[in-house]
């Protein structure tokens, strides 16, 4: 009986010395859980209360049971994700996707690498749906293509626009026997006449 009284003072003055960030990092514990995959492996938190929240039949859902991470439209079945996640590749520990999770919809912006750490692909998010630019890259990091969402719907797209991509596209063009025509003066549309330049 002593013991037990001496090992619940103990852990009364333990937690009493505590300041209040490591109270919420031991309040925190087991929200945060590493899954390992076929490729790799991920960090990601958890939602801690099961808050009820409004689910929607369009949104595609993140949530973590059994030691898996699973997605599901429309539905969940597990703890949802909620918080900073993280993706690695397993053979060289490089990263492969970093973003937050909200109530098991992605949110912000996310980070795409390739295996060699190249980034691949960035990405804005809101509620589960793609909403702002999307910008894909090449192997060598250069600006290859540019989406633009609104509520995970396609509004503009655009190949890349930098020097090397508009030389690579006049070089292409040369290539398949196209040579762009050289501009010529507009010829003025019939019944019209065009102004003859004074005589002085």
């Amino acid at each position: 009986m002593r013991k037990i009284i001496r090992v619940l003072i103990a852990g009364l003055l333990l937690f009493s010395g505590c300041k209040p960030q490591e109270l919420s990092l031991i309040k925190n514990l087991g929200s945060r859980v590493r899954v390992s995959t076929t490729d790799g492996f991920v960090y990601a938190e958890l939602a801690r209360e099961e808050e009820q929240i409004f689910i929607s039949d369009e949104k595609r859902y993140a949530w973590y049971e059994k030691g898996q991470i699973n997605s599901s439209q429309g539905d969940y079945s597990g703890k949802l994700l909620h918080g900073p996640y993280v993706a690695y590749y397993a053979t060289n520990k490089q990263l492969k996707e970093k973003g937050s999770y909200a109530y098991g919809l992605k949110k912000g912006k996310w980070l795409l690498w390739q295996a060699d750490g190249q980034l691949k692909e960035t990405q804005q998010w809101r509620r589960g749906q793609k909403n702002g630019k999307t910008i894909m890259y090449d192997s060598l990091g250069r600006e290859k293509q540019k989406i633009k969402y609104h509520n995970g719907v396609v509004v503009e797209r655009k190949k890349g626009s930098g020097l090397f991509t508009r030389l690579k596209r006049i070089f292409k063009g040369k290539k398949a026997g196209i040579d762009k025509k050289p501009r010529t003066e507009k010829k003025p549309a019939k019944g019209k006449e065009t102004p003859k330049p004074a005589v002085k």
